[in-house]
């Protein structure tokens, strides 16, 4: 790749002409970016109003952490969980939820997440673990869509 701005010798006094190379090298570099039509979009699809596209600036995306902490649970009997956030959302986000063993527990090992229900405020599933034993499992909560 070519140089955008020339580089001074040593002990070279920086002049104006030097400063607006710099300027104009920046000010090429930024429009080279900005003008990708999908480097400023993000769209997402909601159950209720389809797919909205928005810039990616004005998208909302919020991370959360939950615990599930019931002490010894059941193989095979899902354990709810929810997990509430201010209405930031339009419509009701696009979410994920990832589960992380907390403590090395043995319950943790074999979990399905199920998310249930997605509001505009609230996320609430079951954890359904593949052994008994000690619950002691966190969920990573990741929630995108378009703001109030």
């Amino acid at each position: 790749m070519s140089n955008i701005v020339r580089t001074p010798s040593a002990g070279q006094p920086i002049d104006a002409t030097y400063l607006l190379e710099l300027a104009d090298g920046i000010n090429k570099i930024a429009s080279t970016i900005s003008s990708s039509p999908t480097a400023k979009l993000t769209s997402i699809q909601t159950p209720s109003a389809g797919t909205q596209t928005v810039k990616t600036s004005e998208a909302c995306f919020v991370g959360g952490y939950a615990e599930i902490s019931r002490g010894n649970v059941t193989a095979g009997v899902p354990v709810s969980w929810e997990y509430p956030f201010p209405s930031y959302f339009k419509y009701p986000p696009v979410v994920t939820a990832t589960p992380i063993a907390i403590g090395g527990a043995d319950a943790g090992s074999g979990v399905t997440i199920m998310i249930k229900t997605v509001g505009q405020n609230s996320v609430t599933g079951t954890a359904t673990f593949a052994s008994s034993g000690n619950l002691s499992v966190g969920l990573n909560i990741i929630l995108i869509g378009i703001p109030n």
